[in-house]
Formats: structure tokens, sequence, C-alpha cells
């Protein structure tokens, strides 16, 4: 997997090191090269157009304007482009303009380890992870080995399919966003406080569902409806 990186040589460093920390975790075969201008970048077009995702900073030239983007999809118009930057504005106008994703340089680690997941996942390279606080440890856990995300007293848990139940790291992300984030896998939203693997339900009924081990969980009634179509469509593709 090739990976380019265009930033000022003062922050392209620290997004470098980010981005192989974690593909080193779940990627053998990878490779990054990094520019420091536009004018450098767009002069080698191979990498370009050879590159599975092209990370771009705020503090080159033609990325405000979204000049450079324009500029890359013209060398490749299927190019993947991730922009990073804290600036909300910039960001809005990013997903305006497909951009692959949009990286807080103030989160770079949380929001790349999304951004990266996403990638892996759309190759079908990799089983994308969350992340989980083991003692005092931080842990990848796979997504597939996950039976449901809970939320309680303000904070995120994760009952894995060992029966054991994690700590989410972060674990103030609001399951809104936990949902979104696992949108298009196999997660379906029940219930206020739960985000369940679809492949880990037994028996849906209108009220509750079972889950592989005897858990019962609630189906809250305004999900009801909504909730069951979706699993039903589920199990069709299934078939």
């Amino acid at each position: 997997m090739h990976l380019v990186i265009c930033d000022p040589e003062s922050h392209s460093g620290l997004i470098k090191r980010c981005v192989a920390r974690y593909l080193e975790e779940c990627c053998a075969d990878f490779n990054i090269q990094t520019y420091h201008s536009t004018s450098e970048l767009l002069s080698n077009s191979e990498d370009i157009l050879y590159s599975d995702l092209i990370i771009v900073g705020d503090g080159i030239a033609g990325v405000r304007g979204f000049k450079v983007v324009t500029e890359l999809r013209s060398i490749s118009p299927q190019a993947r482009i991730a922009v990073v930057t804290d600036s909300a504005e910039l960001a809005f106008t990013g997903y305006r303009h497909n951009i692959f994703r949009c990286v807080r340089r103030s989160r770079m680690r949380t929001d790349f380890e999304e951004c990266l997941n996403a990638l892996l996942f759309s190759r079908g390279l990799y089983d994308i992870c969350d992340r989980v606080r083991s003692g005092n440890a931080v842990k990848r856990i796979r997504i597939s080995k996950i039976v449901y995300y809970e939320s309680r007293n303000r904070k995120i848990f994760i009952i894995a399919e060992s029966g054991v139940t994690y700590l989410r790291e972060p674990y103030k992300t609001a399951l809104d966003r936990i949902e979104s984030f696992l949108a298009g896998f196999d997660f379906i939203r029940i219930h206020q406080s739960f985000l369940v693997n679809m492949l880990y339900i037994d028996r849906f009924y209108y009220d509750h569902v079972e889950i592989r081990g005897g858990i019962t969980l609630p189906v809250s009634h305004l999900r009801a409806r909504s909730s069951r179509e979706i699993y039903e469509k589920h199990l069709k593709e299934l078939r």
C-alpha cells in the first residue's frame, strides 16, 4: 500500500510517524512518500496515480480554496485525499469536495486511526479495530469480535465475543458517533444505550433481542420497526 504525505517539513514528520505507527500494527506491506510543497507533489504524477491515499496538510499552498485537490484529481480522478486541519470551515468545505477524510491536527492519533481503518477496510485488507482499556494499557479489539456497545453512566463499554467487558478508549465518545463510524458494517442501534453486532443476534423480538451466550437486550419502542427491518434485510443478504 502506497501513501503520499504533503505538508511543510515542520509538520510532515509528525504525520508520517502517526500514520506509520498505526499501519505497522496492522499492515506489513506499505510505504510512505513525503513532499513538502504543492509543486513538488504535482511534479510526481506517478506517485499520485498509484497512491492509495494522499494526505495534504493545510500548511501547503492551494489547500484553502481546494485548488490543490482539483489539480490532484486532474491527474487521478479517483484519488483518495485526506486533509489535515483544525479549521472547522475547511473541514466542512472539504467534504463538499468529496474528501475521503478530514483529520484534526489536535486529534491526529484518533482521527488517523479512523481514517486508516476505513481505507484498509475499503481495500479488503483488514478487519477494522476499536480501542479498549485493559488495566493500565490501551489495546485494539477487532470489530468482528465485538458483540455490542453499551452507553452507561456517560461511558461507553464494549462487550467482546470472549464475554469480557471493556471500557472503550476514549470512553466519553457519544454512541451516536460510534454508530456513524460503523455505518455500513453489521451493527444496528436497537436502543439509545445499545449498538449491537447483528452477527451475534439469535432472535429478534418486538421489544428485545436475544444474543449468543444467553444475553437479552431491550429494543426501544421508537427503534423497534426500523431496526427490525434492517435486521431482516441483513438476514436476506446472508442467505
